[in-house]
This record gives C-alpha cells, structure tokens and sequence, in this order.
C-alpha cells in the first residue's frame, strides 16, 4: 500500500475513498507523487566525505554530469570546477579536476 493511499485511508473518510475507485480514478493522479532532487556526488581523493550539490530537474544533472565527467577526462590537472547547488542552501564548492575520482548521480524523493 502506497504511502498516499494510507494516508487517505488515514483521512479521508471511507465513502469518499470508496467514490473514487467506483469511479475507477487512480488514487496516485489525484495526489501526484512530489518531485525530488538530484544530487551529484564527486569522490575527492584523500577527503573520506563526498562534495555534493543538487540540481531540481534531471536534464540540468544529467548536464553537470557529463561535465563534470568531460573535465576529468581533459588534459588540464590544474583546472578549477566550480560547482553551485540549486537546493535552498545555494552551496558552491570548488574543486581541483585532478583531484575528483569519481562522479555519482542520484534522485531523492521529497517527503
């Protein structure tokens, strides 16, 4: 049972809830699920904690992605990654290409 569907159960009164699947609604349309975040992880070599920041739509993670993984694959070790969150800290976090040794993104549901 879904975490909406219990709090339907919950509070929405049983008549109301048998209405809805008379009228063959799915319960989930009626509440969308909320939409989460992105967070792209990087592995700093000799720093036991990752560096992270957090991107709201897919496709502008999937991009940092990808840069991030063009930038360490480059020829330039000195270069400088600048990196900016989008959560509500707005975190920016620097970081020396030739220090990255590994980039990791995932998606956190908000609850």
């Amino acid at each position: 049972m879904t975490r909406i569907r219990a709090l339907l159960i919950a509070f929405i009164s049983p008549i109301a809830l048998s209405l809805l699947l008379v009228f063959n609604m799915q319960v989930e349309n009626v509440f969308p699920q909320p939409l989460g975040l992105f967070t792209i992880e990087l592995g700093v070599k000799n720093i036991p904690l990752n560096v992270f920041v957090q991107r709201k739509e897919a496709e502008d993670a999937e991009a940092l992605y990808q840069e991030i993984l063009t930038a360490m694959s480059s020829q330039e070790p000195n270069k400088i990654l600048e990196l900016k969150s989008e959560d509500k800290t707005q975190r920016k976090v620097a970081v020396r290409v030739s220090e990255i040794s590994a980039v990791q993104i995932s998606q956190k549901d908000k609850l």
